[in-house]
C-alpha cells in the first residue's frame, strides 16, 4: 500500500482521492490486472535515512515490445525527493531489471497500457491534466536530464474554448457529413452504454485507432472487460457522445471535459 500513497503532489488533490488510489491499486494488482497476462513488473520503493523517499515501477510490455520490434523496459508511477541520489538509484534500478531479462531501452514514463498515467510534465503546472497524464514537480524533467535522458516524443494538450452557438459554416458541413455517411450521433446512459455494449465497441474503436500511437499495446477483450467496468463506475455519460454508420457501427466517440468529470466523482 505504501507505493500507492507514497505522493508529494499537495497543490492537486486528485491524486490523493480515494478513487484515484483504488484506480492504481487495481492496476499494479497482478490479480486484477489483466496486462498481467502479457507483461512482468517490479515494484520499487526508496529509503533513505529510514524515510521513504521515491518510488517506480518496472515493466515490460512483450505486446508491445514485439508490435514495434523493440527491446524496452518502460518504468512508470515514478515519484521522489528533489535529490538526484533517490532518482538515479530508482532508474537504476529499473535499467537492472531491464538489462537481466534482455532488454536494450529504458522509456517512460509509461504504464502497461495507454490508459494507464503516463508522459511527464514539462510546462503547465497551474493546470490540472486530464487523468491519464501525470502531474509532476518542475524538477522532475530536470532530474532525467542530468541521469542522461532525452526526449522521444511529446503529448500536447490544448484548452478549446466552445462556443454557445456554432459558426454556420460547421453546421452545414455537419449536415453535409450525416447526409453522406448516413451518420447518427447518439447520447446514452449508463445503464445504455453497459447493455447495449457500447462500452466494449468503444475500446474496440480505440483499438483501430490507437495502433499508429507511441508505444500503443493492443487491449485484450479481458483488458477491455476490465476497463468498462472501472470506467463506467466513475465517468458522468453525459460527456460521452458516439457516433455510427448507417450499419450501426461506431466509427467515433467524445469524452468531453474528462478531468472534470473525474474530479466531480472524487469529490
Amino acid at each position: 500500500m505504501y507505493f500507492i500513497v507514497i505522493i508529494w503532489h499537495k497543490a492537486y488533490t486528485i491524486n490523493n482521492s480515494a478513487i484515484f488510489r483504488s484506480f492504481n491499486i487495481s492496476i499494479l494488482c497482478n490479480l486484477s490486472n489483466a496486462a498481467f497476462d502479457f507483461c512482468d513488473a517490479e515494484l520499487y520503493l526508496a529509503y533513505k535515512e529510514g524515510k521513504l523517499v521515491g518510488r517506480v515501477a518496472a515493466i515490460i510490455n512483450t505486446k508491445a515490445n514485439k508490435a514495434w520490434n523493440v527491446q524496452q523496459v518502460r518504468f512508470g508511477w515514478i515519484d521522489f525527493i528533489d535529490d538526484m541520489e533517490v532518482s538515479s538509484a530508482l532508474l537504476d534500478a529499473v535499467t537492472k531489471f531491464g538489462k537481466s531479462r534482455g532488454m536494450t531501452q529504458v522509456v517512460g514514463p509509461l504504464g502497461f497500457t495507454d490508459f494507464d498515467p503516463e508522459g511527464m510534465l514539462v510546462e503547465g503546472y497551474d493546470r490540472i491534466s486530464t487523468m491519464a497524464l501525470i502531474y509532476n514537480h518542475p524538477y522532475y524533467p530536470e532530474h532525467l536530464k542530468k541521469l542522461g535522458f532525452v526526449k522521444e516524443t511529446g503529448w500536447i494538450e490544448n484548452r478549446i474554448t466552445i462556443p454557445e452557438e456554432l459558426p454556420e459554416k460547421f453546421n452545414r458541413v455537419i449536415e453535409l457529413m450525416n447526409q453522406k455517411y448516413e451518420l447518427t450521433v447518439k447520447k446514452l446512459t449508463t445503464s445504455q452504454i453497459k447493455k447495449e455494449g457500447y462500452g466494449r465497441k468503444f475500446f474496440k474503436l480505440i483499438n483501430e485507432t490507437y495502433n499508429v500511437l507511441y508505444g500503443f499495446s493492443l487491449l485484450s477483450d479481458r483488458q477491455i472487460d476490465k476497463y468498462v467496468n472501472l470506467y463506467l463506475s466513475f465517468i458522468d455519460a453525459r460527456m460521452l457522445t458516439f457516433v455510427e454508420d448507417k450499419d450501426g457501427n461506431l466509427i467515433s466517440e467524445y469524452v468531453y471535459e474528462a478531468a472534470q468529470s473525474f474530479l466531480q466523482a472524487t469529490v
